[in-house]
């Protein structure tokens, strides 16, 4: 039986999430960040990369390792002194992917349920290279299921083909479905998957009501660290030129007859104030917020906001 071939820009495979760990250069997680980056000026994390790390250099005590002597610092001080390297430290990267309905929407190149699957793709690739655990937590529109975090590229092969799964399900006849699950419930659920010394990556489009996903959000920062993919379509943000525009649900078609001025700006300035009120909250609780085009090519993105390395 021929294989399908898929619409890329609708739907992604298994065979595409796999080749995008090809294009997963030229950024990096670590607290230390180019000056361009998001992430830069971020407090100092506890989450330390992996081997060993320089910590401090102070007074020899008894029972200190002497291939630990610092030989310069203690002829000059006259006393000896060794160098302290921290303990190389595992981290456990967990990437929580909406791909729930109103993920499945699109005006531009690509939906935004495919943009948040190659995101967690090419975050996973990058991370497991970087020699940490990855992890995923895939929400769909009446289910979720937990990956747990693993270093075994077969077994990354495995959750990547569930990203797939879950991605190829989404089609405009789900409309009759009833959404189940909500973001704020889930990460109720991933406080108590999540313990410490995590980096959570969570890509949404955050449509849940605000309050209720940032209290989760914040435990969770507490001992871990946070960075929310936000993944937008331009025209969830501003419909000045959607007047004349068709659009359809896969079954029927419609032209959008011209609006009005004052509705436009009334919906272009609301959504623009909810924007910005989400950065702000996230902000505040010191989640860094990436923003994720439609439009754009994802690892160009992502490079952008992460900096080159």
């Amino acid at each position: 039986m021929a294989e399908q071939v898929l619409d890329e820009r609708i739907h992604t495979s298994l065979k595409h999430l796999m080749r995008l760990k090809h294009h997963a250069h030229g950024f990096s997680f670590l607290p230390k960040q180019p000056i361009k980056s998001v992430l830069m000026g971020r407090k100092r994390s506890t989450i330390r990369g992996r081997g060993l790390d320089f910590f401090e250099l102070r007074d020899y005590r008894p029972g200190d390792d002497i291939r630990s002597m610092d030989w310069r610092v203690t002829n000059r001080m006259r006393k000896p002194y060794v160098r302290i390297y921290a303990e190389e430290k595992d981290r456990p990267v967990m990437i929580v992917v909406d791909q729930r309905r109103g993920m499945f929407f699109g005006s531009q190149w690509k939906m935004k349920s495919v943009i948040a699957a190659e995101l967690a793709a090419l975050t996973a690739w990058k991370a497991l290279d970087d020699g940490d655990r990855i992890g995923f937590i895939l929400l769909g529109d009446e289910r979720y299921v937990e990956c747990p975090p693993t270093r075994s590229r077969a077994k990354i092969q495995q959750y990547m083909a569930l990203i797939a799964k879950f991605n190829q399900k989404l089609h405009s006849s789900n409309k009759q479905l009833k959404q189940n699950l909500s973001m704020p419930e889930l990460l109720t659920k991933v406080e108590k998957l999540i313990t410490h010394d995590y980096l959570v990556i969570v890509i949404s489009d955050f449509i849940d009501r605000q309050d209720n996903v940032l209290g989760s959000l914040s435990k969770i920062s507490q001992h871990n660290d946070i960075i929310v993919y936000y993944v937008f379509d331009s025209i969830e943000h501003d419909i000045s030129n959607l007047a004349g525009m068709v659009v359809g649900d896969g079954e029927y078609q419609m032209q959008v007859a011209q609006q009005k001025d004052d509705i436009v700006d009334g919906y272009n300035a609301f959504t623009q104030e909810a924007l910005t009120n989400i950065k702000q909250t996230f902000n505040k609780h010191n989640i860094p917020m990436l923003f994720f085009s439609t439009e754009e090519e994802v690892a160009s993105q992502i490079r952008h906001h992460l900096g080159a390395a």
